[in-house]
């Protein structure tokens, strides 16, 4: 008699999808804040 072991899922990072894509979001916002003022202090010279 075989016993099988049960296969389970195992995450390879311990995060999921919608906390990947808070961390997205978060990133563009402060990218695209970031080159407004970039942006912003050029016009000023």
């Amino acid at each position: 008699m075989t016993k099988t072991r049960p296969t389970t899922k195992r995450r390879r990072f311990g995060f999921s999808l919608r906390t990947l894509l808070a961390v997205i979001v978060l990133l563009g916002l402060g990218c695209g804040w970031f080159g407004w003022k970039m942006r912003e202090a050029e016009r000023q010279d």
